[in-house]
C-alpha cells in the first residue's frame, strides 16, 4: 500500500485568494485549493463520503467518513519553492495498525482500498507527470 503521492501538474495552480494576504493563505509557498478540490471531487466518484476541507499550516485535510473509529484523512499540498510545483497528496494514519484506549485497530481495511483510489485517480489524468508513490 502507497500512502504517499509525490507528482508534477501544470494544472493545479495558486487560487487569488491563497496569495500572500488573501482569506485562504496557509504559509508561504504552500497552496492547495485546486489540488483538494481535485481529490475530493475523484474521491466522492469513487464512492467515498468526504468532509469539508480544512485549511492546516502544510496544506488542505479531507476527513474522509468511514466506520473505522479513527481519524482517516488526505492531506494535500502543493509547494511552489520547488520549480516545477511538485504537489503531495497523502494519507493518514500511515501505520497498518494504531492504539486507542488500550485497543489495537486495523486500519488497513480502511485505508487500502483508499490508497487504491488515490493511486488511481492520480494515474488517469494525462497531465500528471512524474509520479512517485511511496509507502511511509
Amino acid at each position: 500500500m502507497h500512502s504517499d503521492f509525490t507528482f508534477f501538474c501544470e494544472a493545479f495552480r495558486r487560487r487569488p485568494e491563497e496569495a500572500e494576504g488573501g482569506e485562504a493563505f496557509i504559509n508561504p509557498g504552500i497552496f492547495a485549493a485546486d489540488l483538494a478540490a481535485f481529490v475530493a471531487e475523484g474521491l466522492t466518484r469513487a464512492g467515498y463520503r468526504v468532509g469539508a476541507p480544512v485549511v492546516e499550516d502544510w496544506g488542505i485535510a479531507l476527513d474522509i467518513v468511514h466506520d473505522g473509529g479513527f481519524r482517516l484523512m488526505v492531506g494535500c499540498h502543493s509547494d511552489d519553492f520547488q520549480k516545477p510545483v511538485q504537489h503531495r497528496v497523502f494519507l493518514d494514519p500511515t501505520r497498518p495498525f494504531i492504539r486507542r484506549w488500550f485497543k489495537r485497530i486495523d486500519t488497513r481495511p480502511a485505508t487500502e482500498p483508499l490508497s487504491a483510489a488515490l493511486e488511481a485517480l492520480i494515474r488517469a489524468r494525462a497531465d500528471i507527470t512524474g509520479i512517485e508513490a511511496q509507502s511511509l
